[in-house]
Order: structure tokens, then C-alpha cells, then sequence
């Protein structure tokens, strides 16, 4: 079951960073497109951190004001 759900995931990830270098191809930045094949693990890397940077800066605000709220009342 694990491994049907890590699949799944890394599939649905290789489908949006393909389409996401599709982008980049037909708007003329090929060169950021080979650019980013060339060094795909650490753009996978730095991509992955970011969207968890932002999940935890989310969760975060959501949460600070979701106590505070509750607290001022």
C-alpha cells in the first residue's frame, strides 16, 4: 500500500514537472528548461523545500491566529 502511494506521488510530480518544462520550452526559455534536466535532483531538491517552507509559513499563520483569536475572546 506504502509503495502504491510513493508511486503515485512521484508520478503525479514527474507529470506537473513536465508540464512545467513544457511551459518553459514553448514561452523561449529552453536554455532554464536544459538547465534544469541537467541538475534535476538538486531542482527537485530546492523545489521540494520550498513548497515545504511554504506549507510550514502556512500552517504557521493559520495556527498563530486560530490560538490568538480564541484567546482575545
Amino acid at each position: 500500500m506504502m509503495e502504491e502511494n510513493k508511486n503515485l506521488t512521484l508520478r503525479l510530480f514527474e507529470i506537473l514537472e513536465n508540464f512545467g518544462l513544457w511551459i518553459l520550452e514553448k514561452i523561449h526559455l529552453k536554455f532554464l528548461a536544459e538547465f534544469y534536466r541537467k541538475h534535476i535532483e538538486g531542482m527537485r531538491y530546492l523545489i521540494c523545500g520550498a513548497l515545504s517552507t511554504v506549507v510550514n509559513i502556512i500552517s504557521y499563520v493559520l495556527g498563530s491566529y486560530l490560538i490568538f483569536r480564541r484567546n482575545i475572546r
